[in-house]
C-alpha cells in the first residue's frame, strides 16, 4: 500500500468516524443531552427532569451517545 494510499484510508477512518457523531449529534433532545451535561455530570433522572423527558427515552438516547462515544456512563 502506497503513503497515498495509506493517507486516503486515515482520511476515510477520519470522515466516517466524525459523520458518525455529527449523526449522533443531529437529533434535537440528544444536542440537549450533551448540553446539559457540557457543564456537570448528571444522572438519568436528573436529565429528564431538566429536559422534561421520560426515562426511557433519555436512556434510549443516551444508550446511542454511549455507542458513538460522544459520552462516558459512570456508576
Amino acid at each position: 500500500m502506497s503513503a497515498h494510499q495509506k493517507s486516503k484510508s486515515a482520511f476515510d477512518l477520519l470522515m466516517n468516524r466524525a459523520s458518525d457523531v455529527f449523526q449522533a449529534l443531529s437529533h434535537p433532545l440528544r444536542l440537549a443531552i450533551c448540553f446539559t451535561l457540557s457543564d456537570n455530570e448528571k444522572s438519568v433522572s436528573q436529565l429528564c427532569e431538566t429536559l422534561h423527558q421520560p426515562q426511557h427515552s433519555i436512556s434510549q438516547h443516551l444508550a446511542l451517545l454511549r455507542k458513538q462515544k460522544v459520552v462516558n456512563a459512570r456508576k
